[in-house]
């Protein structure tokens, strides 16, 4: 996604008054949005890992949080708009995390193999998800592996189950997203050096 650059200030977003499917764009919200994107673009954005899946995530934040607006009085409209956004990316990603958490182009690309279920395993089993976890996230996830369900590691964390299986899914998500980008950067590094080679 190309964001625009009207001169005014730098957008990371681009709001019309009215979006595609009809809803208008309240303008104390948009005030908001903008007051605030780069605070929201940073948010979570780890999760994430694309500047335009962020920005599109934001702009139906911004209508939706519009909606709201025009029903009735927000008393804290950024705390609503963070909440929005949040729910999105949190729908977003259980959206694309499938078949252990690989994304659906991923899984798209290994379907065209005679035999996508063995390609699917080797995909798995060569990423090795749990060295690009974070410390505490594989830590959690050894101890999952090795049998402890949800609730015995609540427990032993102190947390709750909802906290633990939502700390497991975020590490999950945080590491395949981490081998996706360096898988992209390998790819894009293996084409250049191809071109430089075969030209």
């Amino acid at each position: 996604m190309a964001f625009p650059d009207n001169g005014a200030r730098p957008n990371l977003i681009w709001l019309a008054d009215v979006d595609s499917s009809g809803r208008r764009l309240h303008p104390a919200i948009e005030e908001v949005v903008y007051s605030k994107q780069s605070e929201l673009a940073r948010y979570r954005a780890d999760e994430i890992g694309d500047e335009a899946q962020i920005a599109t995530l934001m702009e139906e934040a911004a209508y939706r949080t519009s909606e709201v607006a025009f029903g009735r009085t927000l008393n804290d409209p950024v705390s609503y708009l963070f909440r929005t956004y949040a729910n999105l990316v949190d729908t977003t990603l259980r959206k694309t995390i499938r078949s252990f958490g690989l994304e659906p182009h991923i899984l798209s690309h290994l379907a065209q193999y005679e035999n996508p279920e063995d390609e699917l395993l080797t995909e798995i089993t060569r990423r090795q998800v749990l060295d690009y976890m974070d410390q505490k996230g594989r830590e959690l996830w050894e101890r999952n592996l090795l049998g402890y369900t949800v609730n015995e590691l609540a427990a032993q964390e102190g947390q709750t189950g909802d906290y633990v299986g939502k700390r497991l899914r975020r590490a999950m998500q945080g590491a395949l997203r981490r081998l996706l980008m360096k898988d992209k950067t390998d790819t894009k590094q293996h084409v250049s050096d191809n071109t430089v080679a075969h030209g």
